[in-house]
């Protein structure tokens, strides 16, 4: 039987991949799910893949063998996508310590039962690497506010909150510039549930921006 290769020589697979191969996201995890897998530390080198970016896409690069075609990858996102999700979800919610997370993340995708093949837990790689949450951060205790102090604070900030709206709203601004004039309101205000709560209006502004752009498009 084959040794395993050490953590570090897999990292650099890991990255000689990223690098130098191109092709879309889905087969480049079967390649990366091949190297993890032969790893003597494969959690440790699961997470260094998952705090990889998708590579750029040059012509000039190798391209990665084709073990997916995009009907199989629809299928695939059909029949175990919701349960991906919600195994991944459910670890999120628990707020791990970084090591931990990767670990516990890693032994569900390679012991779930509903993921009996290769091919389901390559699958599993590839939609938790794509998902916006990776790479993952433990946080901090959250702050938490009863509803009607949440009120309160909004009726006190509404001026605050009009003048973010204008600007996040406002046509022809650069990103940074409209940034920079949200900032400044923010920097007035000194108490730091006052600051959460602005902030957290200023996220479903831009949430609503989003979403309105989105179903004009469709």
């Amino acid at each position: 039987m084959r040794d395993r290769l050490p953590q570090i020589e897999s990292n650099g697979l890991i990255d000689q991949l990223l690098k130098n191969r191109t092709g879309d996201a889905l087969n480049i995890c079967a390649e990366a799910y091949d190297i993890i897998m032969a790893s003597s530390d494969s959690s440790a080198v699961f997470r260094h893949f998952c705090n990889k970016d998708y590579p750029d896409q040059s012509a000039d690069k190798e391209p990665v063998v084709l073990r997916f075609s995009d009907e199989q990858k629809m299928e695939l996102v059909k029949r175990k996508g919701a349960l991906v999700d919600g195994f991944f979800e459910a670890i999120l919610q628990e707020n791990l310590e970084e090591e931990l997370f990767y670990m516990k993340l890693w032994q569900k995708i390679t012991t779930e039962t509903l993921l009996p093949d290769a091919e389901d837990k390559i699958f599993a790689l590839f939609f938790i690497w794509i998902d916006n949450r990776i790479p993952y951060f433990k946080l901090g205790q959250p702050l938490i506010l009863p509803d009607n102090e949440i009120a309160s604070y909004v009726d006190k900030l509404e001026t605050k909150l009009n003048k973010a709206r204008f600007i996040i709203c406002a046509k022809n601004r650069r990103l940074h510039t409209k940034a920079s004039y949200v900032l400044e309101i923010m920097n007035e205000i000194e108490n730091h549930q006052e600051k959460a709560v602005f902030l957290s209006i200023v996220f479903n502004i831009i949430h609503q921006i989003v979403k309105a752009k989105g179903e004009q498009k469709e």
